[in-house]
This record gives C-alpha cells, structure tokens and sequence, in this order.
C-alpha cells in the first residue's frame, strides 16, 4: 500500500492500546479511545487521498488525449 506509512502505523498503534484500554469501560478512556479514532481515520483518509492524486496525476505512457 503506497499510502501507508511508520506515522500511520504509530497510530495504529496507539489507537489498539487506547481500545483496549477503553473496554475498561472507564470513561476517560473511552474518551482517549474516540479521539485517537477520530485523528487516525482523518490521516489515514488524508494520506489515501494525496496517494491517489499522486497516482493520478502521474503521466504514465504520454497523455491520454493522444489516443
């Protein structure tokens, strides 16, 4: 996966041990839980998305109008 990266990864990361640490069900954790979800959904959409322009805008074999 091109768009997958060590900063994703940590997130990963941190987001299981934060899951895990939510079914504690303290709601400090939960909260932690929620948020850390929330930042690594939005890099990971982030980071999926420049990928993808970024394969887009690549000219493989010349343009495409040329056909």
């Amino acid at each position: 996966m091109p768009w997958w990266n060590r900063k994703l990864w940590s997130l990963r990361h941190d987001l299981r041990t934060a899951y895990n640490r939510s079914l504690l069900r303290s709601p400090e954790a939960e909260l932690e839980y929620r948020l850390i979800k929330s930042k690594y959904q939005q890099d990971l959409r982030s980071h999926k998305r420049a990928s993808w322009k970024d394969f887009c805008s690549a000219n493989f074999n010349g343009d495409i109008s040329e056909r």
